[in-house]
């Protein structure tokens, strides 16, 4: 015991003498306190001059500034101290670190922000209510201090903090399944809802990422349900119906403000996932809803269909992949009737009351209708001289006009291949090909119509069959736009182009030959044939090689297929000599 004492008091001493060097010398204290280093006192008793109150290796009282001593900015030791603050009415020391730079304190609030979950059934339950505990004393406290912000901040905080947590769930989706709907549902219900964007956008993040999309058999399964939980109508409303009524809030300055671009592309994304992932369920009888599929069920939900043709202008291209991939779905055309009647878009979020709502509702009959056959040709037109010249652009272009070969394949109306043709589409498309642009060439499936007047219109007044043949006898067509600088990547594009361009005109050529009669005007009929018989019928021999060689594909084709079969029934034969 007694050399256990020693050696602490020779360490305390050595810890004293190692302060003296490191605070100066013994010559910097004042006279007022008779040279001494350190003086002991047990509380706070006033400042003293050169002095500071703390705690270090002579135990609490006021040590010699030796920083003050040595003037401002000039620090002869790099040991760190604390801070101490006094709190007089509880008479009590609090010590608080040492100034911080700004790295550390930004690494101090990103330490804060990773908030470790277990992910586990236990780690669930416990994430869950406690995001439910924030989202009502958020709530409570937002009502009672609605005026005063800085009573609800560390809340709201504390709200945010818990939704990031939620982030880790992505990599084990499955355990999100242990909550019961309903009660899965409420809390981020209110979330949606709530006044700050930023809470708004995480959890779309958060939501998002729960839907990536995986080729993992179980992964799907897991995301077929969670789906299902995203979009089953609860007592208010499903909590994708709330997400889309964000994207009217996140579009306010969205081009300025990269939160709130990123959270309309989450929402996008999220929709994009559910729509592939219910067709492709569709395949095995299953549907994210009993009544009717999901692109229906979004079409009459919600207004988003009018919100994504509303982002043509903008060339967004997250809203015109959605777009293009709802367009496809051929069940929506059975509820809308009329693309250039569209209704306007419309939120959830901005009828919170009864004024409100009767404002709204004067707004929307203010609104005009919005046209969705005329925003899809204006943005095909911004390319109608120009090849686009990055990615972005041309994947815009792209699915732009997808959407509109969607258009006039799937609805059954004539009247929809009639506003094609009063919106002077096929003129548009004959443009393009005057200029040889890649919106030409991918344009040349909007000319396919089975439309006996749009045929007619074809020959007679647009005199298309002088720009269809040059393409048909490979002499001259649109180039295509080769981003690429690989150029085995952009041979192999140029040939698959031009064999795109083969069929598009061989389709043409067979509807106007199919629809085209002698009762046509303009004599038709009449100009359609001598073109094949001009230029001693060099038209109708490349017709025969064409006939020649896509015989010769489906043979090949139907031989590859049938051999495939064959193999097939002796491998289960096989098998099945086996079995007992």
């Amino acid at each position: 015991m007694n050399g256990n004492y020693d050696e602490e008091k020779k360490r305390k001493q050595m810890d004293a003498a190692l302060d003296e060097v490191l605070m100066g010398g013994g010559g910097g204290a004042s006279s007022e306190t008779n040279g001494e280093q350190f003086l002991a006192s047990s509380t706070w008793k006033g400042p003293k001059a050169g002095y500071y109150f703390g705690t270090s290796s002579k135990g609490t009282g006021y040590y010699w500034d030796v920083q003050q001593k040595n003037g401002e900015g000039e620090n002869t030791h790099k040991t760190k101290r604390k801070r101490i603050t006094i709190d007089e009415g509880k008479n009590e020391i609090k010590s608080i670190p040492a100034r911080m730079t700004g790295q550390e304190l930004l690494e101090q609030v990103e330490q804060k922000n990773q908030k470790q979950v277990e992910l586990s059934d236990r780690g669930i339950r416990a994430a869950h209510a406690q995001l439910r505990k924030w989202v009502e004393k958020n709530a409570l406290e937002r009502a009672e201090h609605s005026e005063n912000p800085e009573e609800y901040m560390e809340s709201e905080l504390a709200l945010h903090q818990q939704l990031e947590s939620y982030g880790g769930f992505a990599t084990q989706p499955a355990v999100l399944l242990k909550i019961p709907v309903e009660e899965f549902q409420m809390p981020w219900l209110e979330v949606l809802a709530h006044p700050n964007i930023d809470i708004v956008t995480t959890a779309c993040r958060v939501i998002a990422e729960w839907m990536d999309e995986d080729e993992d058999v179980e992964s799907t399964e897991i995301r077929w349900e969670i789906g299902k939980r995203l979009v089953q109508t609860t007592a208010t409303s499903p909590i994708v119906e709330l997400m889309v009524s964000n994207l009217g809030r996140l579009q306010t300055n969205w081009q300025e403000d990269e939160e709130n671009q990123q959270g309309i592309e989450d929402i996008l994304t999220l929709l994009e996932n559910l729509l592939e992932l219910d067709v492709q369920q569709q395949l095995d009888g299953k549907q994210l809803l009993e009544s009717s599929s999901f692109a229906i069920w979004l079409v009459k939900k919600t207004t988003v269909l009018s919100w994504l043709v509303q982002q043509l202008p903008f060339q967004h291209g997250p809203s015109v992949q959605v777009l293009a991939l709802l367009l496809q779905q051929a069940d929506i055309y059975e509820e809308v009737k009329d693309w250039t009647q569209l209704p306007p878009y419309s939120s959830l979020l901005t009828e919170d009351n009864d004024e409100e709502e009767t404002k709204d509702k004067k707004k929307k009959a203010e609104k005009p209708n919005i046209d969705c056959m005329e925003l899809l040709l204006q943005a095909m037109a911004v390319f109608r001289k120009t090849q686009p010249t990055t990615t972005y652009e041309l994947e815009f272009l792209e699915n732009v006009v997808l959407c509109l070969a969607s258009l006039l394949t799937y609805s059954s109306h004539r009247k929809t291949q009639e506003q094609f043709l009063e919106a002077q589409g096929m003129e548009l498309v004959i443009r393009c090909l005057r200029e040889k642009v890649h919106a030409g060439g991918i344009g040349l499936g909007l000319l396919e119509t089975s439309h006996r007047p749009a045929c007619e219109h074809f020959i007679s007044h647009l005199h298309g069959l002088k720009h269809i043949f040059p393409i048909f006898m490979q002499r001259s067509f649109p180039k295509p736009a080769l981003l690429s600088s690989d150029k085995t990547k952009q041979k192999k594009k140029k040939a698959h182009w031009m064999q795109k361009l083969e069929q598009h005109t061989i389709r043409i050529l067979y509807h106007l030959a199919q629809h085209i009669t002698a009762d046509s005007p303009d004599d038709c009929l009449q100009r359609l044939v001598c073109k094949f018989l001009e230029n001693d019928c060099e038209k109708l021999d490349r017709l025969i090689q064409l006939l020649l060689k896509y015989d010769h594909k489906a043979r090949r084709a139907e031989y590859n297929y049938y051999r495939f079969q064959e193999s097939e029934d002796e491998t289960e034969n096989m098998y099945n000599v086996f079995l007992p």
